[in-house]
């Protein structure tokens, strides 16, 4: 709610900046040596601070249109193009279109072609976002026959924008095919662009070919877009189980041990869940996936895993299993001390009367609404677990000292009826339960 009195209050401290700067400006002639290389020295110091404060403005037309104003009484509109820049993609996006093209037109009577082709680039933008977006498209197009190198992949890489939100998906791959990738933040731009062209390709067309490559550009730009790897790392994961197949699987092997295993990292649940895949190859890369993040980052790794670790379904258990095998190894003491936490929260959470009345419900359940005596035994087998187990809490020793000896005498009617199928046994069994 402040922010014009603030922004106000701002120029009016720049304005004196201005004031001082041309003092500088003057000072800079000087016959004395010492005092042009201070007034330089100043010059440059107010500068970077304009550079700083514009880049921390808040976006909105007026305010940073008001800063330019200032800033052009002592500044060349070269020395600002990168503010000019900055402006009109803020003052286009804000849909201020009279006001870019106003900007526009006064830079272009006194700068130079590299600029002025790069606000060419931008009255297409501006065309683009007034609706014109055929006459955009040509535009660009013209002018990237007559750049110069340097801005030659910029414009195409906008123009590869364009041609995609047209959905004409050849025309964005033989432009991309097209394009010299001499810069590391181009390059990481285009490989964007990559994956996301063969990616439209491959969901119009079912093309395999389109799928691998997008595949492979993913796996190249997880360890190199460092904002929010977690984005594409999903999208990895989802063509794994999804579409995967032997050659998915085997480009994932290969380029795996160059991804920073970080990366993962926030990825670990999706991947947890899917290690008990029926598909032998997938489920093996994904063992060796949480095993080498593990390597890096047990407790991240140790943690999730207890969910499978404790799970009912054996086949779970067991690859959680094993993967605490692996990594007790290398961390004993961490690993003994999740599993000694798990059992001890389990411990709590359920104590053993609460397991016994659970049991001895489903069982009475199903034998007296069902009918059904193996149903009835499966549900009272943990209690036979209970019994065998030494008590080591008060609560443990005061439940087997309530009801150990009518559950040990009902487990021995249990087991007497597994050997006979007597049903005198069963009724044995409910007498001291």
């Amino acid at each position: 709610r402040v922010i014009t009195e603030f922004s106000t209050t701002s120029n009016v401290s720049m304005l004196l900046e201005v004031i001082r700067y041309k003092k500088m400006q003057h000072l800079k002639s000087s016959p004395s040596p010492l005092e042009r290389e201070r007034a330089k020295l100043e010059m440059d110091r107010i500068t970077r601070c304009w550079s700083l404060r514009f880049n921390k403005l808040t976006e909105e037309t007026v305010i940073l249109f008001d800063f330019l104003t200032l800033e052009a009484l002592v500044l060349n509109q070269s020395e600002m193009k990168d503010h000019w820049l900055k402006f009109i993609q803020i003052a286009i996006s804000q849909s201020y279109f009279s006001i870019a093209q106003s900007v526009s037109g006064y830079l272009k009577n006194s700068i130079d072609e590299h600029f002025l082709n790069e606000l060419k680039i931008l009255d297409c933008d501006l065309l683009w976002a007034q609706g014109k977006k055929s006459e955009a498209i040509i535009e660009l197009t013209k002018l990237g026959e007559v750049s110069d190198r340097s801005l030659h992949q910029q414009i195409e890489l906008s123009l590869i924008g364009y041609l995609l939100n047209q959905e004409q998906l050849e025309e964005a791959y033989n432009h991309l095919q097209n394009i010299p990738k001499n810069d590391i933040i181009l390059d990481i731009k285009y490989s964007i662009l990559w994956t996301r062209v063969n990616a439209l390709l491959f969901q119009s067309t079912n093309n395999q070919k389109y799928l691998l490559e997008s595949f492979k550009s993913m796996l190249k730009n997880i360890s190199r877009i460092e904002s929010n790897p977690l984005t594409l790392a999903l999208q990895v994961l989802s063509i794994l189980f999804r579409k995967g197949n032997h050659e998915i699987y085997q480009i994932f092997s290969e380029k795996v041990d160059s991804i920073p295993v970080g990366c993962w990292i926030e990825a670990i649940p999706q991947i947890i869940a899917r290690l008990s895949s029926p598909v032998d190859e997938l489920r093996v890369l994904l063992v060796d996936l949480i095993y080498k993040i593990g390597v890096e980052h047990p407790h991240a790794v140790l943690y999730p895993l207890l969910v499978p670790f404790k799970s009912d379904n054996i086949e779970r258990r067991t690859i959680a299993s094993s993967l605490f095998d692996r990594l007790r190894l290398m961390f004993q003491k961490i690993v003994d001390g999740v599993v000694l936490l798990a059992d001890e929260l389990m411990r709590v959470a359920v104590s053993w009367l609460e397991i016994a009345q659970t049991q001895m419900d489903k069982a009475s359940r199903a034998y007296v609404n069902g009918n059904d005596v193996d149903e009835m035994i499966k549900h009272l087998l943990p209690l036979q677990e209970i019994v065998k187990k030494v008590p080591e809490t008060f609560y443990e020793v005061s439940f087997l000292s309530q009801f150990g000896q009518h559950l040990q005498t009902a487990i021995n009617w249990l087991d007497i009826y597994k050997q006979t199928k007597d049903d005198r046994a069963i009724h044995q069994i409910w007498q001291h339960l």
